[in-house]
């Protein structure tokens, strides 16, 4: 990662322009995936993902480049590019970067990159047990396992500097129910941000049982009748719903550029009393929120 100075440096060739706002982030994400067939490892992959992104703001533009030439020439070349997407006077941008310290929210007992690859084929095989296991409709099953390390640095002109280290881990079971011709899929991923520690929390058994079940479920229920009837959904979903109905629009991009419904709506009731959205990345080990 860089240095303080360098950051620095960095951020004042972008706002040499007139640029109103200027960030750099950081990143190095380790990443390791199994994928088994039936039971049978299939892939094994171990990845690193490091680089850099610059991105000025002018107005409710901006640019953006990203490299994974962390040299200073390169950064130097990359930001006066970018700074020369804008043609005016340097705006009065004074600032010294002070690192911010937030509170770990996300605690992590087993850092992931430190086990070995076998424990982890073994969490997935058992899901892959569980699933086949669950009944002979059964007759595909298929095992994700992913852990990831990301350590992030984030700088701005604001004056800002964060660190952050973001581990996850997620178990993702598939199975396939068939009965002739006629074909059922279950899912179940339980995942969360945390270590390793996470399979000692849940049980990859009982989770491969759980997409067969969902699987066998679907196959043998009866045809769903038409009609007009409540819509119930279930706890961890409705963020989804949520971000396909609300998300996209409440993007600053749309919202500055006032090319959303909501836009200018700040303070004023937009859904009924009953509807309510809270974005809370201080909620301790959801993986959505980390």
């Amino acid at each position: 990662m860089l240095e303080k100075h360098q950051l620095k440096e960095i951020l004042d060739l972008c706002v040499e322009t007139g640029g109103d706002f200027a960030e750099i982030f950081e990143e190095k994400k380790v990443s390791h995936t199994v994928n088994l067939l039936n039971g049978e490892v299939e892939k094994a992959n171990s990845g690193v993902i490091f680089g850099v992104g610059i991105r000025i703001y002018h107005g409710t533009e901006s640019v953006y480049a990203f490299s994974n030439d962390t040299s200073m020439d390169n950064l130097r070349k990359m930001a006066k590019n970018l700074a020369g997407s804008y043609n005016e006077e340097k705006k009065d941008i004074q600032f010294e970067l002070e690192e911010v310290v937030y509170e770990n929210q996300h605690p992590i007992l087993i850092d992931p990159t430190t086990v070995d690859m076998d424990k982890k084929i073994e969490v997935a095989k058992m899901a892959s047990k569980g699933a086949q296991e669950y009944d002979e409709i059964i007759k595909k099953v298929m095992v994700s396992y992913l852990d990831e390390r990301q350590e992030v640095t984030i700088s701005n002109t604001n004056g800002k500097l964060i660190r952050d280290t973001r581990i996850r881990t997620r178990l993702s079971t598939t199975a396939i129910a068939m009965d002739g011709e006629e074909m059922e899929t279950g899912f179940y991923g339980p995942g969360a941000a945390k270590g390793f520690e996470f399979y000692d929390e849940i049980n990859p058994y009982e989770a491969g049982k759980e997409a067969a079940r969902i699987a066998k479920t679907l196959l043998t229920a009866d045809l769903c009748p038409s009609g007009t009837m409540p819509v119930v959904i279930d706890n961890g979903f409705g963020g989804v719903i949520f971000h396909e109905a609300c998300g996209h629009s409440l993007e600053a991009s749309s919202v500055a550029k006032r090319q959303s419904v909501f836009a200018g709506k700040l303070g004023q009731q937009i859904a009924g009393s009953k509807v309510s959205a809270v974005d809370d990345g201080t909620i301790t080990n959801a993986w959505g929120s980390a």
